[in-house]
């Protein structure tokens, strides 16, 4: 093999990590999101079916307290560690958007993979016609 297809090789191998790295860190980052799906229906559900009456609510480390709920009213995050109190179908509408953001980001990023993937493939075929010849 001669320098100039070593040269060609080695900027083929780095196109090729160059790209692995960007599809782990978006299967990384889909899995993020999935989790953060997941975790969005349940808050949603949780959101929609609670009552004021008494619940049980985890205080960490597996212990319970049994506690009345006395509103209707949900404290929902807005950044820096703040909260506001809103009603529960304003709750409800906020975390929707925030589902429908999240899916949407998905998707994204699922094309973005398949993008990545077809790149790869193209240059593996480049990197086996370079070691053909």
């Amino acid at each position: 093999m001669n320098e100039q297809q070593n040269q060609i090789d080695s900027a083929l191998s780095q196109q090729a990590m160059i790209l692995d790295q960007k599809l782990k860190y978006l299967h990384t980052e889909l899995q993020r999101i999935s989790t953060l799906l997941i975790e969005f229906e349940k808050v949603k559900l949780a959101a929609n079916n609670l009552k004021e009456d008494e619940v049980i609510i985890n205080v960490g480390a597996g212990v319970l307290v049994k506690a009345r709920i006395e509103s209707s009213n949900f404290l929902y995050p807005i950044g820096a560690g703040y909260y506001i109190s809103l009603p529960k179908d304003l709750v409800s509408k906020r975390i929707d958007e925030q589902l429908e953001s999240a899916k949407k980001n998905n998707d994204m990023i699922r094309v973005e993979i398949k993008k990545l993937e077809n790149e790869l493939i193209e240059l593996m075929k480049k990197v086996n016609y370079v070691w053909i010849y």
